[in-house]
């Protein structure tokens, strides 16, 4: 068994000879290119039974050599690059499982090849141009990949390149990824050929991803425990950029934005652990991108929420017709500037940043400044991740409660800020959530849920009304008639929200904390 540690980006095809002729490629490569035509069938069972345990069983045409390869996706809290791979020279063209070691594969894969229930669901046939490079102590294998894949008659175009470390330190993998992303756009591409042909043989469109449960052991340090989250928010991010980008289901977006927030909260709770450079940084481009993220996210809450709302209460259909077609305008605009983020180099740029950071700086980061608990930042890293859970989440109830006790005086400002505390916490608890299985747990998450609920109701309203000024610019007259009605909606909205939370606050001030501190 080998772990392959591959990088895949994809290249606009109006880029491919740009590509080529990059001068980065003629200073780094150890030899002339070599072209290959590889014709690739994948097999699997008619319940696809391989896909559903991450495995990928194909056998490869080249010229007149056939090579049978089996890749599995690496554990989860591994970089999403790395996978296990079986590879081995095969006599005919269907899989040949007879000198399979590992034990685990025969017992996923053997069963199904006996009973002959393996067949082709899809072929990928690409012309491939190999770079052998060289950077410094590290050999990496570049691969331009251009063709399709082709399943039930149907066809989808591959145009990427493959970065693959053969040797050395991972390191220069990203580095070189980031020259070559400052010389040719290209973007990070979340998904292998095998899911792609799954995709165009099941038929799928490109679908919205919730966030993996984090899974932290009691006996990790931060450092692990950081390095497991934040893969986990880079695979939520990554996981709905190809849905968010088509922009045909709302979820996309949000879950995209869900997923930066998500990152953007695991840098806040681990900042006394980290450089501050670097958490300065990683963070100050994730704010841009949520940021041109945000106004398509907007008009999804406004055209999906609050006009159905607004809709119930206002009879005037001529109106409200009106106003739908102005939001949806600016929604179509608001879309526009969120795919011009994700085809930007600066968004590819960020996330190799995040995995060259992950798999390198963060492995062997000099230990932050500041202090948690009276722990000097050098031993923070190094702390058992259940101690530093506890401190974190302490400090963070204790700004809740500090606000909360001012919930009837917050003028609409402070009201955004305390939902962003909330917020932090529940994100906090979510990543630190599988060490602690209490009751008292249960109940504090449940009411903390209920709190942010209402607080993003209220914000949802808020926003709508801040929309206003946009609608009113580009409102016809029948329009027009309905935005006083929306601002007054807006208001009373608001005001609802705020006498819950009364309640909902009174309820979660009573409750003990669930978290020990030494």
């Amino acid at each position: 068994m080998d772990e392959e540690i591959e990088l895949k980006l994809a290249v606009a095809p109006e880029h491919v000879e740009r590509f080529r002729r990059n001068p980065i490629l003629r200073a780094l490569k150890e030899r002339p290119a070599s072209i290959e035509h590889l014709v690739s069938t994948y097999y699997d069972t008619p319940g696809f039974e391989l896909r559903h345990k991450a495995v990928a069983l194909r056998v490869r045409k080249i010229g007149h050599e056939r090579i049978q390869t089996i890749k599995r996706e690496a554990a989860r809290g591994k970089s999403r690059m790395a996978r296990q791979q079986w590879e081995r020279s095969i006599e005919g063209d269907r899989p040949d499982l007879s000198s399979l070691e590992d034990p685990e594969l025969r017992r996923l894969i053997s069963p199904h090849s006996r009973k002959g229930e393996l067949a082709p669901v899809f072929v990928t046939d690409v012309r491939r141009e190999v770079w052998p490079l060289r950077m410094g102590s590290s050999h990496i294998e570049c691969a331009l990949d251009v063709g399709e894949i082709t399943a039930n008659g149907k066809s989808a175009r591959v145009c990427e390149v493959e970065l693959e470390l053969k040797s050395g330190p991972p390191a220069r993998l990203f580095e070189l990824a980031r020259r070559l992303n400052a010389a040719v756009p290209l973007r990070i591409e979340p998904t292998s050929k095998a899911e792609r042909g799954y995709s165009l043989a099941l038929g799928a469109e490109p679908a919205p991803r919730k966030g993996e449960v984090v899974q932290l052991d009691p006996a990790m340090s931060v450092r692990d425990a950081l390095g497991t989250i934040t893969r986990a928010c880079i695979a939520h991010i990554v996981g709905n950029v190809d849905c968010a980008h088509e922009g045909k289901d709302p979820e996309g977006v949000h879950q995209l934005r869900v997923g930066l927030r998500r990152l953007r909260a695991a840098f806040s709770v681990f900042g006394d652990a980290l450089p501050e450079r670097e958490r300065t940084q990683l963070a100050g481009e994730l704010r841009w991108l949520q940021q041109e993220l945000g106004p398509a996210r907007e008009w999804d809450v406004f055209i999906n929420g609050t006009l159905k709302a607004l809709s119930k209460r206002v009879a005037d259909a001529e109106a409200l017709k009106a106003l739908a077609e102005a939001a949806e305008a600016a929604r179509a605009a608001a879309y526009a500037r969120a795919r011009k983020a994700l085809a930007d180099r600066r968004y590819t740029d960020l996330l190799l940043q995040l995995e060259a950071w992950l798999d390198g700086a963060l492995a062997r980061a000099e230990r932050g400044a500041g202090t948690v608990g009276g722990k000097a930042a050098a031993d923070l890293l190094d702390l058992p991740i259940l101690a530093f859970s506890a401190e974190v989440l302490r400090a963070r109830h204790a700004k809740v409660e500090k606000l909360g006790a001012k919930l009837r005086r917050l003028d609409d400002e402070r009201l955004h800020e305390f939902r962003i505390r909330v917020k932090k916490q529940r994100y906090a608890i979510e990543f630190f959530r599988n060490l602690y299985t209490d009751k008292g747990a249960k109940r504090y998450i449940a009411a903390l849920k209920e709190l942010q609920d209402v607080l993003g109701s209220a914000h949802d309203a808020l926003v709508a009304r801040g929309l206003i000024p946009q609608l009113e610019a580009n409102a016809t007259v029948p329009a027009e008639r309905a935005i006083g009605q929306l601002e007054g909606w807006c208001l009373a909205a608001v005001r609802h929200d705020r006498k819950r939370l009364q309640g909902l606050w009174q309820s979660f001030a009573k409750l003990k904390p669930f978290w020990k501190t030494a």
